[in-house]
């Protein structure tokens, strides 16, 4: 480790990092297509669509409105408002993650787009928890969300 940083941060073995302000999760939502809602963990799911382009034309159509439908779920779902939370930490798999982009457009927060391929989810909550644990710049509540599609070329859009 750096000299330096074991003043600001608690670590095990320099592999596990010790957050000073802990992140909790205050609320979640999951939307998840039909396949996924006929699996073993269909109940802990928030909702399943039928519908893979989820009433719009394209996929990438339909990822944005799923983005938009999973951010306003996990908001109403922490109990908080709209207004308490002060970014979305968002990534996809599409072109200059296109989805996550478009749809924080419809929401009055900070935004930061990641791209970690795969590892986006973890790279999401490692970021998140570091700008909540971050001593200089403290944010109370943020949004990450993150999609996993899945696309075939015979898939026809509406």
């Amino acid at each position: 480790m750096k000299r330096g940083v074991q003043d600001r941060v608690k670590t095990h073995k320099n592999q596990t990092i010790y957050l000073k302000n802990e992140p909790r999760i205050v609320g979640s939502y999951s939307l998840v297509g039909k396949k996924e809602g006929q699996g073993p963990l269909k109940k802990y799911f928030s909702r399943v669509v039928e519908d893979e382009f989820f009433g719009e034309k394209t996929h990438e159509q339909a990822e944005q409105k799923m983005f938009e439908h999973a951010i306003r779920g996990a908001i109403k779902n922490s109990g908080k408002a709209p207004e308490d939370v002060e970014m979305i930490m968002s990534g996809d798999l599409l072109n200059q993650i296109i989805s996550s982009s478009f749809a924080a457009r419809s929401f009055d927060m900070m935004f930061v787009g990641l791209y970690g391929a795969c590892s986006t989810m973890a790279l999401s909550l490692g970021m998140g928890a570091a700008m909540v644990n971050a001593g200089t710049w403290i944010l109370w509540l943020l949004v990450l969300v993150l999609t996993s599609q899945r696309q075939k070329d015979s898939i026809e859009p509406h």
